[in-house]
């Protein structure tokens, strides 16, 4: 039934995506299943046969051990309920950074705006607000600086920005996700991105326009055949068209 499941999601997955693109992802999930199958291969208990690239859930005691790694990434974001290491294919195939580090700069202003409401709420001490925000806009400079080194554990643009975070204040950086959701810090910079992008396309459009407009009326003498289903008709004005 595991397998299955795995064959299922990935089918969703790769459902849009053509014969070319699939290729990779593809290469990836029979790796995946070729090890998933030794799930079911005795003597060996089948939990630790379960493959690298997925994280080995914990026997001990009555529930999932935490894992004891604190990278910030992949890892963090599933050490409560796996132990181990990810597969580096598999780490490759789940990151996002190289499509979503374009909203770096939404990223840290969201992140700045909720550590200023975790002080308002009472979670975080002023001092902390500060030190989290100051990191914050010493990661913009590097962004702007075109100086930002990204890292193999970077999963996406949130976990890279984190990380390099907690590099610079410490500790303290771990309390920036204190109470927050992925999603919706993942929805807030998509809207926040979008927003800034259609700013920067009205400004485009405005040139654009502007450009048509000038053009018109210094060449209004200027004379071209109009065109009706692919065929010359009336002589018109190239400031008309």
């Amino acid at each position: 039934s595991l397998l299955a499941y795995y064959h299922f999601v990935f089918r969703l997955h790769i459902s849009s995506m053509t014969a070319a693109s699939a290729q990779a992802p593809r290469r990836i999930l029979q790796r995946f299943l070729s090890s998933a199958v030794r799930l079911h291969a005795p003597p060996r208990p089948a939990l630790q046969q379960f493959p690298s690239a997925s994280r080995m859930m914990s026997s001990k005691g009555d529930g999932p051990e935490v894992s004891s790694v604190s990278s910030v990434g992949f890892r963090l974001s599933r050490s409560g309920r796996f132990s181990g290491e990810t597969d580096p294919l598999m780490e490759q195939f789940n990151a996002s950074f190289p499509y979503d580090k374009r909203m770096w700069r939404q990223d840290l202003h969201g992140s700045i705006a909720y550590a200023a409401a975790l002080g308002r709420c009472g979670l975080l001490q002023k001092e902390e607000v500060q030190a989290l925000q100051d990191g914050l806009r010493a990661v913009e400079k590097e962004w702007e600086a075109g100086k930002f080194e990204a890292k193999p554990g970077d999963e996406d643009i949130h976990t890279a920005n984190e990380r390099r975070l907690t590099e610079i204040v410490g500790a303290v950086g771990g309390k920036l996700h204190t109470g927050r959701s992925r999603n919706d810090q993942v929805a807030t910079d998509v809207r926040m991105w979008l927003r800034d992008e259609i700013r920067t396309l009205i400004g485009h459009m405005k040139a654009l326009v502007a450009t048509a407009v000038s053009r018109a009326e210094g060449e209004l003498d200027l004379i071209l055949p109009g065109y009706t289903h692919l065929q010359r008709a009336q002589p018109i004005r190239w400031s008309h068209w």
